[in-house]
């Protein structure tokens, strides 16, 4: 996918529709409107500045808006299996009214998360 992830696991997500798929069906137009989408767990290097994960996650979110597909993406800087998260983003490409995330946005999020897993540690 990209230089820059260490690890990558992509899923197909598919909630409980009435819509079916078949061999013949078209698969965007099956992922749009039955609500399946593409959940991306992901791994970055560890130690870099938020502004270097920013740059990196913005790159990343713009080749998947390109699928046109709808995803979740997860992005994670430790090489063991954790649940603490730098990042997490759900993109609806039907959703005419959301905001894709600028860099400014991303670096937001990310310290977001960080103050979470602050807040989850202290209480363990």
């Amino acid at each position: 996918m990209k230089d820059y992830l260490l690890d990558y696991k992509v899923t197909l997500e598919a909630p409980i529709t009435d819509k079916k798929w078949s061999r013949d069906s078209d698969v965007e137009e099956y992922m749009s409107k039955s609500g399946a989408y593409n959940r991306i767990d992901s791994t970055m290097q560890a130690g870099m500045t938020n502004e270097q994960y920013a740059d990196q996650i913005y790159d990343l979110l713009n080749s998947l808006y390109e699928t046109n597909t709808g995803f979740e993406l997860r992005v994670d800087n430790k090489v063991e299996d954790t649940t603490e998260l730098i990042f997490m983003f759900n993109y609806d490409p039907n959703n005419e009214q959301l905001i894709k995330p600028d860099k400014e946005r991303i670096i937001d999020k990310i310290e977001n998360e960080q103050l979470a897993n602050k807040v989850i540690r202290g209480k363990k």
